[in-house]
């Protein structure tokens, strides 16, 4: 049981690193809970992750797998349901309960912080997104045996990148498609009026440059290696763009984002009586958002 291995997390004597100890059942019990909840088509990536698991820890992987048996010979949605149920149901034996408290209350800051709340999502029932703990356990085995400082760090990386991807997508399913810009009016607030022609023309075409961004954004996070300047200079254009939405419609942009955006207030464009636009509103929030998820993910990369 999990909560029993928490308290070797620091003990260290000259044959036993409790903390490589702690990781191996963590990471065993994480790959088989994504193996349970993975279509079938889809898992010999899992498999061959929890092949290295066992090999790191063939008894904590035992254990998981005796654990998790019920989900793993069920169907991927039957599993999923599985784990969406509290792991006791009744009342929980309070050793456990000092356990896992104990655990989570000497985790933050430390490299046991995502296994925290990974735990605590699985204890109450609800587990972290499937999609990123499937990406948790495809971490190269190197790095799982670089123990669990260098396993921290590769996991904030997937974490910042992952969070990144949402609010593209979240953004880009708020703007103007880019095949209408060329035509369409940009409608007013409540579906008013359109815009004044010159403001109307400066908000096309910053979603022209919205949608550039994002696309060159998107294909720079694929690479093996993002480039460190190209996405500082993204989150930088957004900004300024997003500090001349802010202009267009009355609305606020946080000026402390970074020390870019001391630069990006530079740009302001000056149209008199700021106009309600109860969409570009919505929209800058996106951009905003974006521009501050490049910044967390770019802190997580190496410096170069």
């Amino acid at each position: 049981m999990a909560p029993y291995t928490f308290r070797y997390r620091d003990h260290v004597d000259e044959n036993f690193d409790g903390s490589v100890f702690l990781l191996a059942c963590l990471r065993a019990n994480l790959v088989s809970g994504v193996a349970g909840t993975w279509p079938t088509h889809d898992t010999r990536e899992i498999v061959s992750a929890a092949r290295s698991a066992a090999s790191a820890a063939r008894s904590a992987l035992s254990a998981a797998l005796s654990a998790d048996s019920a989900a793993l010979s069920a169907a991927p949605d039957q599993s999923q349901q599985i784990f969406a149920t509290p792991l006791w149901p009744a009342q929980v034996p309070e050793k456990v309960s000092e356990a896992v408290e104990t655990f989570e209350e000497a985790a933050p800051g430390t490299p046991w912080a995502f296994w925290a709340r990974w735990y605590r999502g699985m204890f109450d029932g609800k587990p972290l997104d499937w999609e990123l703990q499937r990406q948790v356990a495809l971490i190269d085995d190197a790095i799982w045996k670089a123990g669990p400082k260098a396993v921290a760090q590769e996991i904030a990386r997937i974490e910042r990148l992952f969070e990144l991807e949402h609010e593209i997508a979240a953004l880009k399913a708020t703007l103007p498609p880019r095949m209408a810009l060329s035509s369409t009016s940009l409608i007013g607030d409540n579906g008013g009026p359109p815009l004044n022609d010159g403001v109307q023309q400066a908000v096309r075409g910053d979603f022209v440059l919205i949608w550039d961004q994002i696309e060159a954004l998107e294909a720079e996070i694929t690479k093996p290696e993002p480039s460190l300047g190209k996405l500082k200079k993204i989150a930088k254009a957004l900004l300024d763009i997003s500090v001349r939405i802010a202009s267009y419609c009355g609305g606020k942009i946080d000026l402390a984002l970074t020390e870019a955006s001391k630069e990006a207030g530079k740009a302001v464009v000056k149209l008199g009586a700021p106009i309600a636009v109860a969409s570009l509103a919505a929209q800058n929030e996106g951009i905003q958002q974006v521009a501050k998820a490049i910044w967390a993910f770019v802190k997580t990369l190496p410096p170069g």
